[in-house]
């Protein structure tokens, strides 16, 4: 099924990764696509042999134990396909590491840490904090490591501010906050966040009619490449923030070194999210634009609504309020206890989260981060100032 597509996906991703990070000292420049193919042919055949025998799939194992033949058609051309996707996921993976200074770091890094709530008569709670994160890559200086985190996607889950906002995907913030925090601890360096988002793992469905012209032979497949690489890029907000004057918007070359071109101007990114400029601004307005205090603000904030669900759930609130996303997107859908939950409609309300239709992406990162409000209003503090 898809989450055993998923994470056979996941899992030979990794194993290349570390083969590159820990045998070839993260050289991707160096890599050639027919070795990176090898690799990936390699660790896929050793995963879907461990799949085959935990499925007791209808194969055929050589001496060595792997398979060497395929009894069922379906379950061939399942392999065939997977296969595939695993050899464009994990080449467009590489083209997204080589094309800036972020390198993996980290892959499934698992953390822990307190969290602090309180019970209802205000006594401190201590909450016992685990996770794992898909990957993370960085770019160190002598002083400063930036930072990104990366979680994998195997459907078109796309990033959302407005559940960030409602507390129902906060996974990723929070999970930044506290690697920063656990990283700062153990190299006293400075930490920045360059950003966070998705690596789809699924094949995009590419067609000529999104093209702007229709090319033919070489030309076309080098398209179609293009469309591809452009249809996985990393979708989440991405800092912008310069430490230069005269270099502005730096922080995205160090994750896509193209992305200015020689005049200054920015251009739109095949690896991160942005739009080229127009007349009226350097970028354009459907960019994934942030910046150093905008995304420390999103993980803090996203942080402080776990511990406001923690506190409710410490007062006995395990009310049914089921998400509801005005775009049509439901958590009923998929439930595994709908027979139990029994929620009903006529009598029970959903949790129904705006898509805040009128504001760009980087003004949505801006509300879930508490700067402005939903209607995309500076938010003032008591004392006056903005937020």
């Amino acid at each position: 099924d898809s989450a055993d597509a998923g994470s056979l996906s996941h899992e030979v991703m990794k194993k290349v990764i570390d083969h590159v990070k820990d045998n070839l000292k993260n050289d991707w420049e160096n890599l050639s696509e027919e070795d990176l193919n090898d690799l990936t042919n390699l660790y896929f055949e050793e995963s879907w042999t461990k799949y085959c025998k935990e499925q007791h799939l209808d194969v055929s194992l050589d001496q060595m134990g792997d398979v060497e033949h395929v009894n069922d058609g379906l379950v061939q051309e399942v392999h065939d396909c997977l296969k595939a996707l695993a050899l464009r996921s994990i080449s467009i993976a590489a083209y997204q590491i080589r094309g800036g200074r972020m390198l993996p770091k980290f892959q499934e890094y698992s953390f822990q840490d307190k969290m602090r709530t309180e019970w209802p008569d205000g006594e401190e709670y201590l909450i016992s904090m685990k996770g794992s994160i898909d990957r993370v890559d960085t770019y160190e200086t002598e002083d400063k490591i930036y930072v990104r985190v990366l979680d994998y996607k195997t459907g078109n889950h796309p990033f959302s501010p407005e559940e960030v906002l409602a507390g129902t995907d906060i996974q990723l913030p929070v999970y930044m906050k506290f690697f920063m925090e656990q990283l700062h601890a153990a190299t006293g360096k400075e930490i920045i966040p360059l950003g966070l988002g998705f690596y789809h793992l699924e094949d995009p469905q590419i067609s000529f009619a999104d093209m702007e012209e229709s090319p033919e032979g070489e030309e076309a497949l080098h398209d179609i490449e293009q469309e591809e690489i452009k249809a996985k890029k990393l979708m989440g907000p991405v800092n912008g923030d310069s430490e230069h004057e005269d270099a502005p918007y730096e922080y995205l070359t160090f994750q896509e070194a193209s992305i200015i071109d020689a005049d200054g101007k920015i251009q739109t990114g095949l690896i991160i999210p942005i739009q080229k400029y127009t007349r009226d601004k350097d970028y354009g307005k459907s960019s994934w634009m942030a910046d150093t205090d905008t995304l420390q603000k999103l993980c803090q904030k996203s942080t402080e609504t776990l511990e406001k669900i923690a506190r409710e759930m410490l007062t006995g609130n395990i009310k049914k309020y089921p998400v509801t996303v005005s775009s049509g997107k439901e958590a009923c859908k998929f439930c595994d206890f709908k027979s139990i939950c029994r929620f009903d409609e006529r009598h029970e309300k959903r949790n129904v989260i705006s898509t805040m239709s009128t504001l760009t992406p980087e003004e949505k990162v801006m509300v879930a981060a508490g700067i402005l409000d939903e209607e995309g209003h500076i938010i003032h503090t008591e004392e006056g100032g903005e937020e």
